[in-house]
């Protein structure tokens, strides 16, 4: 189901707006805390009048969770060079992804049915940003009429933008509305990137305690083995 909350901001506020979802059991007085950090909106000085947001419950028991451990997001897919996005004026989709499993020599693109985002075009598709890994960004201006716009994420070369593969999963939509106002933001919060090569493969090595045996230990699985 969807669930909906206005909230009124003072004129005044800028920066950084953090907030977490709960489930709520009213019955037995319990409540159940989402998956992850704190989410966060950077809010401009005096640059929207209207932020709508669309998020997706994070769930505990999600697979990709692992992917933003720190196994992952320190060593594996940490970012060497990241590369930072611009805004442009009037109202702004901001279309955001959370995926941990992309490679450093990787980057993520977008590309829909709108000749903003390149009319399925891969040639034309638009990267997103980086800046703030595992999060993908990228601030889009959509024009015309009002209507569901379909789309899909890519995974790209992060040097030559070839494109490596399209993610495997339904088309994901959205619905831009017309309207007169210019200082609108439409944030898009995705989850769920399906990588086109399935899932993250590694390989290690795992070495018993007990085989660890030095001059001064016997090897039994003591703390100083």
């Amino acid at each position: 189901g969807q669930w909906e909350l206005p909230i009124q901001l003072p004129d005044s506020f800028s920066g950084e707006l953090s907030y977490k979802y709960y489930i709520l059991n009213e019955g037995r007085g319990s409540r159940e805390e989402e998956f992850g950090t704190p989410r966060s909106l950077h809010i401009p000085s005096k640059r929207f009048n209207e932020i709508h947001t669309s998020d997706t419950w994070r769930s505990s028991w999600e697979e990709d969770n692992v992917h933003l451990s720190a196994a992952f997001l320190r060593t594996l897919t940490q970012r060497e060079a990241p590369t930072a996005g611009t805004t442009p004026k009037g109202s702004i989709h901001r279309f955001q992804l959370r995926a941990g499993q992309i490679a450093r020599n990787h980057s993520i693109a977008i590309v829909g049915g709108h000749p903003d985002l390149g009319n399925w075009d891969e040639r034309k598709a638009v990267e997103l940003s980086d800046a703030h890994f595992p999060f993908w960004s990228v601030d889009l201006s959509i024009k015309g009429s009002s209507q569901t716009i379909e789309y899909k994420f890519l995974l790209i070369e992060k040097d030559t933008k070839a494109v490596i593969g399209w993610e495997n999963r339904d088309n994901r939509r959205f619905v831009h509305q017309q309207s007169r106002k210019t200082k609108q933001l439409f944030v898009h919060n995705e989850e769920f990137f399906v990588h086109p090569h399935g899932n993250w493969r590694g390989s290690g090595l795992a070495v018993p305690v007990f085989s660890l045996r030095s001059k001064e230990s016997g090897g039994v699985g003591e703390f100083t083995d």
